[in-house]
């Protein structure tokens, strides 16, 4: 089993700053576990001189882990479903663990993957949402046979949003069991919600009206990827991106 880790920035090098490297000192087997690692880092058009970090800091991430850094210089906007699908389709595992750069992991997740996947190969862990548990919706652990199986991340999808909970709720669908990752291995960096959205396309983060019904999903964005998902769900329509190239680099 190798377990590759997943992580994009868009002018978020503070947030890596403060967590990669932890994170990958942190990402090693503990136990038994046979089980290799790598850290995939993928540079979505970032402006804040992550070439000149990535090259200063690349022998002690190598130190650590089996280091792997692609960019683009294409994307105006931030956009998590081809983020997503980039770092999945040219990560080398056989098992996917996509971690937002403003997370932080804890010793002994890999061992949790392991153990898990182990006794159940066709799971999918995810972070249920609740008031405790958020920002760390982005932290999913998949086979890469399943990732490519559904095609991924839905990139119909625009703007903030719901798209991991779709992908989770897919995969679900197609037989995977889905297990809660303990929140002893959750971790995160505090930051404002402007910040959070800052480089998605504004056209599509416009806020719901705080009379709405569904003003808990915050964005339109959200709102109308939910209800994208769920009518797929309901047609069974599992696979994403069928009529056009995903993941493209």
């Amino acid at each position: 089993m190798k377990l590759s880790f997943l992580t994009s920035c868009m002018d978020r090098l503070h947030h890596l700053d403060l967590t990669y490297l932890k994170n990958m000192k942190k990402s090693m087997p503990m136990g038994i576990s046979k089980i290799d690692v790598e850290f995939v880092l993928l540079n979505y058009n970032s402006k804040d001189k992550i070439d000149d970090w990535v090259s200063a800091n690349k022998k002690e991430f190598e130190k650590n882990a089996e280091f792997r850094y692609i960019k683009t210089t294409k994307p105006k906007f931030f956009d998590m479903s081809v983020v997503k699908n980039i770092l999945g389709k040219n990560a080398t595992g056989t098992h996917l663990c996509w971690l937002d750069a403003d997370n932080l992991t804890e010793n002994g997740f890999v061992d949790f993957v392991y153990s898990n996947f182990k006794l159940h190969p066709n799971c999918i862990l995810n972070v249920p949402y609740s008031d405790d548990t958020k920002g760390f919706g982005g932290r999913i652990v998949c086979s890469k046979h399943h990732f490519l199986e559904v095609n991924g991340y839905d990139e119909s999808f625009v703007g903030w949003g719901y798209e991991e909970i779709d992908f989770v709720n897919r995969l679900c669908k197609t037989g995977c069991k889905k297990i809660s990752i303990p929140k002893k291995y959750l971790g995160k960096l505090e930051h404002s919600e402007d910040e959070r959205v800052s480089n998605y396309d504004p056209r599509f983060v416009g806020k719901i009206n705080p009379t709405h019904k569904n003003s808990h999903m915050k964005y339109k964005s959200n709102l109308s990827n939910f209800m994208r998902s769920t009518t797929n769900i309901k047609k069974n329509k599992l696979v994403a991106n069928e009529s056009t190239p995903w993941g493209v680099l």
